[in-house]
């Protein structure tokens, strides 16, 4: 009987010091309907990452560490997705030294899934950072709202150029770096716009941090979409600040 994560929060992640490759998993940083990300540590390197494991819990199960369609009628969607996401992996690593776009090292299949192995970003999702902000008392201020949506509007430009669009701008998809304070898109999946799952899903629906979206040709109208989504996401920003 295989691991049901519908409905059981993280239940059915891999285990801390789960081998996985050239890593070995220490935590869990985040989960989806389309997969759950971890923090791993290079077994030669050291080095900290954060891989993203595809594991799309409505029409996918575990049995010990291998994931598998859950039915045979999921076998063709499941196909169908886990090489979107592996699509996804070839997109982002275009972009690896783009200091406002997430950096992809590696990609690889293992399980019975795949995985996509990003640089570790010391930061938080915008929209967490919203709302931890205001709980304090001190929102963010129009200047600041600014700043953001400039630094990402470059970032969407450059990605724009190269032909692929992110169809799911929201705050939970911008991650602020602790660092410097800089935006970076994040979960540019290439499953949920173009994957009709065989399932009770819609086609197309949002998914938190390991949301996925549609990489495609560009048209003029399809940027302003794009850029449409974070102008929308500034101004939701706004007016909770407003409240």
């Amino acid at each position: 009987m295989g691991t049901d994560l519908r409905g059981h929060g993280l239940r059915g992640a891999l285990l801390v010091g789960t081998p996985l490759g050239a890593y070995e998993i220490e935590a869990v940083l985040g989960h989806g309907g389309f997969g759950i990300v971890y923090k791993a540590r290079h077994l030669e390197l050291g080095t900290i990452v954060a891989i993203k494991e595809f594991f799309p819990i409505e029409i996918a199960v575990r049995e010990q560490n291998t994931v598998h369609p859950r039915s045979l009628d999921s076998v063709d969607a499941f196909e169908e997705a886990i090489n979107r996401f592996l699509e996804e992996a070839k997109q982002l690593c275009r972009f690896r030294h783009d200091s406002g776009v997430i950096t992809c090292l590696d990609f690889f299949r293992t399980n019975g899934t795949a995985y996509l192995v990003m640089e570790h970003e010391d930061g938080m999702p915008l929209s967490k950072l919203l709302e931890r902000r205001e709980a304090a008392g001190n929102p963010f201020g129009e200047g600041e709202l600014l700043s953001v949506a400039e630094s990402l509007l470059e970032s969407l430009s450059r990605v724009h150029k190269e032909g692929i669009l992110h169809r799911d701008i929201k705050p939970s998809n911008i991650l602020i770096r602790r660092e410097d304070d800089r935006p970076i898109l994040i979960d540019f999946g290439a499953v949920k716009q173009t994957v009709t799952l065989q399932t009770k899903l819609p086609r197309q629906f949002s998914v938190g941090l390991t949301s996925v979206q549609d990489f495609g040709s560009v048209s003029r109208g399809d940027a302003r979409d794009s850029s449409g989504g974070l102008l929308a996401s500034v101004s939701q920003a706004r007016i909770r600040r407003r409240r």
